[in-house]
């Protein structure tokens, strides 16, 4: 029966997902009905996984990309960018549940990106049988460095890719879960010129060691996003710009892949100092330090910000930024605004004029 190989050419967006029976080979010595333990995490895990999708609002379809021994592997096309930290909340919630819950097997997970027809590839294996389904698979730099993450997964702490952190760093819930485990090589990835910043999510079960929350420390928010500005503006990563793009919402408006790959070769070249400074202008124009007018309440420990009509989470002036001038310029820029007014005010939450 002989294959033939048929490319998709649309620009596209995916997540990807492993899940893994944590020491199944042990288990199957153990076990004479291992086989039930198989079939039964095949089937429970997309089910409960796509569930938890549908639950919370999620119009995202998971799809079942293949079986690897006692492993399986999705995939979720993704429209819009605010999709992925729902998508990614509901992998964590499928891999809390079975932790918790199931005495036939323990679990571990990894959640990364294919950009497809930009730096990675997808194509069916189209069989000649008229029975047989097309198989969609996936190729590329990002599909490759997601299966050397996995090797980082365990059944307290899930590994992320860093476009999955940098696209789920604004969530409010998934910010407290972030962990940085630490940075190395990884065979290939970045070209071995720099080590892959390796990030965790943390799962809600009870398992770990001590020594694990020793070795792995929440991640501060407004580190994270001066980490993820310098990492993604590094000469090194640069370099590399067919490998490696930092996600953003241009990613869906960008229909022309030949023209998004010219503005991506030209990238480090269209930032100015005027562009970087009206942004700043217009941010210290909006929003001031808090301790200037608002009301430090003790009772609280943190300050009253009115317009928001809370204590303690003022305004974000990485998310205003964003926002305001999203259509404007292009993120190098933006970044570079928001980390000279970090470094100027040391200031993190700001409340509005």
């Amino acid at each position: 029966m002989r294959k033939r190989i048929i490319t998709k050419n649309t620009k596209e967006l995916y997540c990807l997902f492993s899940v893994d029976i944590q020491n199944s080979t042990k288990n199957k010595y153990e076990n004479l009905f291992w086989d039930n333990t198989v079939y039964n995490f095949y089937e429970k895990i997309p089910l409960h996984f796509q569930a938890l999708l549908k639950e919370k609002g999620s119009s995202n379809i998971l799809s079942i990309w293949k079986y690897v021994g006692d492993e399986i592997l999705f995939y979720s096309k993704i429209d819009n960018i605010s999709q992925i930290p729902i998508t990614i909340q509901a992998f964590k919630e499928t891999l809390e549940f079975f932790s918790k819950n199931s005495k036939e097997f323990t679990i571990k997970g990894t959640a990364w990106t294919a950009q497809l027809n930009l730096i990675d590839k997808s194509f069916y294996m189209n069989k000649t049988n008229d029975n047989d389904n097309n198989t969609l698979d996936f190729i590329g730099p990002s599909v490759d460095c997601g299966f050397r993450l996995s090797k980082f997964a365990s059944t307290d702490f899930m590994s992320i890719s860093i476009e999955i952190l940098d696209l789920c760093k604004d969530d409010i819930e998934l910010q407290k879960t972030f962990y940085f485990l630490n940075s190395e090589f990884l065979k290939g990835v970045n070209n071995n010129e720099r080590k892959y910043p390796i990030f965790l999510i943390k799962l809600n079960v009870n398992n770990q060691q001590k020594e694990d929350l020793y070795l792995r420390s929440p991640c501060n928010y407004n580190s994270l996003c001066l980490f993820l500005n310098e990492y993604y503006d590094e000469p090194t990563i640069i370099k590399y710009h067919w490998c490696i793009s930092r996600i953003t919402n241009s990613f869906f408006s960008a229909n022309d892949i030949n023209t998004f790959k010219n503005n991506t070769r030209s990238f480090s070249n269209i930032t100015t100092k005027d562009d970087i400074q009206s942004i700043k202008n217009w941010f210290y124009e909006n929003f001031e330090d808090p301790s200037i007018n608002c009301f430090y309440d003790t009772k609280h420990g943190g300050y009253y910000f009115s317009d928001l009509n809370s204590y303690g989470t003022g305004h974000d002036c990485s998310v205003e930024i964003h926002k305001h001038f999203n259509n404007q310029y292009n993120d190098k820029t933006l970044n570079k605004a928001i980390e000279e007014i970090l470094l100027e005010s040391c200031c993190y939450e700001w409340a509005k004029k």
